[in-house]
Formats: C-alpha cells, sequence, structure tokens
C-alpha cells in the first residue's frame, strides 16, 4: 500500500513531472523500508519486501559488461533515460530491482553523498542530461551503483539464510 501511496503522493500533492524510474524508485523505496512498531524507516531494508525479495536470484559476476551483455544489468543510460533497454513488460522485476537500487543507492552512498543531487534532480524532471549535471557522470556513477547493488545482493543472500 506505500508504494501505491508514493505515486500519489508524488503526482497529487507534490505534483512532480517525473520520469518512471524515479517514480517507481521512490515507490520502490518507501515500500520497501522497515515499518517497525508501526513506525516507517526510510531506507532501513525489508528484505521479504518485493521487489527486494527477487535479488538473492541476481546472481551477478562481479564483472558489469559481462552482467550487462548477459541482461542481468541494465545501463544506466537506458534506465534514467527509458530506452535501449530490455522490453520492460517481459523483465519488470528487474526493472523494479534496478529503480529500487539506484534510488537507494543515490539516497544511501557513502552517507547519502548524492542525496542532494537526486533531490535536485527529481524536482528538474530526472532527465539524463539532469542525472549527468546534479549526480556526475553516469561512467563512474554506474560502477559505484553496481558495486552498492553487488553489496545489497550478498546482503539479502545472508538474511535469506538467516545469518
Amino acid at each position: 500500500m506505500l508504494h501505491e501511496a508514493m505515486h500519489q503522493l508524488n503526482n497529487e500533492v507534490a505534483h512532480f513531472k517525473i520520469p518512471q524510474w524515479i517514480d517507481e524508485g521512490l515507490a520502490d523505496y518507501f515500500g520497501s523500508s522497515k515499518i517497525e512498531a508501526g513506525k516507517l524507516h526510510p531506507g532501513q531494508i525489508a528484505f521479504d519486501s518485493y521487489p527486494l525479495w527477487w535479488l538473492p536470484g541476481l546472481a551477478l559476476t562481479g564483472n558489469i559488461g559481462q552482467d550487462i551483455k548477459a541482461g542481468k544489468i541494465i545501463p544506466l543510460t537506458a534506465l534514467i533515460s527509458g530506452s535501449g533497454g530490455p522490453d520492460v513488460n517481459r523483465h519488470f522485476n528487474l526493472y523494479y530491482m534496478h529503480w529500487w537500487s539506484l534510488t537507494h543507492f543515490l539516497f544511501h552512498y557513502k552517507d547519502g553523498v548524492y542525496s542532494d543531487g537526486y533531490r535536485k534532480l527529481i524536482e528538474a524532471g530526472g532527465t539524463l542530461e539532469g542525472f549527468k549535471t546534479n549526480i556526475g557522470p553516469i561512467d563512474r556513477i554506474q560502477d559505484e551503483w553496481y558495486e552498492y547493488l553487488r553489496q545489497r545482493i550478498a546482503e539479502a543472500v545472508r538474511m535469506k539464510k538467516g545469518e
């Protein structure tokens, strides 16, 4: 419910005009955050929530080029621009994991180094050019995000094993 409420808040309250990657990323971010004793803890990961329960099955090699070729990673330019990636209707779980992980990364990587830029990017409409301006060069960010995603996958695997 929180996921869908975020879509409504983004559209009807904040009046954001944002692309799908941000809209779904924010909805996944809040919808996959822990709720304890009736209180939401944004960014604290609930690995048993959608789409995160799919993370343990995303076995990445550690080589982003190989994983892009194998269809396990959607290139950041395709994810942000909304074109050039795999068919979203056939790979929607992959897209949702990517949208969530990119948003979580932008809020939390290195104690939130990109969080202010991400907020500016959301306000500016979330374009690829806006990403480069507010966040940084695509290639560098893609490599950092890939490693961040690999760490979240490792956490999900440990949680699944009960460690």
